[in-house]
């Protein structure tokens, strides 16, 4: 109640925008959060695949995420959850039971500090919330890797990315659902998933908001 009715002065004192594209919004959708009309019909949704990203990365959706990732708009983690989440209900709802915990690929400490957040653990805790599932950091980052976007190829992203992480202790068949905010090759995932097996992990699920389109 004093939830509701904090968010509906909130919109009139602020008046709600698209998390895309920016276009005013009359009434906030309340499956999707902040997200226009328009965008839910133009947006590059992502057909069904092995990789479970509810985007492509491209457009509007390329330009939200760099301003919730480098500019600050955290509030974004909001929206980005309720898309994710009905995404994976839809898709995999396996991951969405109480079994599984959520999770995400650290950050660079120097990258998270000079940020002042790491934008995957933001979103991880947002899309718990929205799912009802705990949120627990499963991976510790060892050394801070150089970005993904710097490497040339794919073999200098594995390269890159190398023994990068170390797995939390007590995973012992622990389900996770682990989340990253765009996924491009897979050297990253892959690193991860590795560990976390190597950690006797239980069933791992990996799940990027928004992928590269091969």
């Amino acid at each position: 109640m004093v939830k509701n009715l904090k968010n509906f002065i909130l919109d009139i004192l602020y008046k709600p925008v698209c998390v895309f594209c920016g276009a005013g919004i009359a009434v906030v959708n309340p499956e999707l959060g902040y997200i226009c009309d328009d965008c839910v019909r133009n947006l590059p949704f992502c057909p069904e695949s092995e990789i479970l990203a509810p985007f492509f990365y491209l457009g509007d959706v390329r330009q939200a995420v760099i301003r919730f990732k480098f500019r600050g708009k955290t509030g974004y983690s909001f929206t980005f959850a309720k898309i994710w989440a009905r995404y994976l209900r839809e898709t995999c709802s396996a991951a969405t039971n109480g079994d599984f915990i959520v999770s995400w690929v650290p950050c660079s400490t120097v990258r998270s500090f000079f940020r002042g957040y790491d934008q995957a653990h933001m979103m991880a805790k947002a899309l718990a919330k929205e799912l009802k599932l705990k949120c627990k950091r499963v991976l510790v980052r060892k050394r801070n890797s150089k970005p993904q976007t710097t490497a040339n190829n794919a073999q200098e992203r594995v390269k890159n990315v190398k023994d990068a992480f170390v797995a939390k202790k007590n995973l012992d068949k622990t389900a996770i659902l682990l989340i990253d905010d765009v996924f491009t090759t897979g050297a990253t995932s892959s690193e991860c998933i590795g560990i976390l097996r190597e950690a006797k992990a239980g069933r791992i699920i990996f799940s990027a908001f928004s992928r590269k389109r091969s």
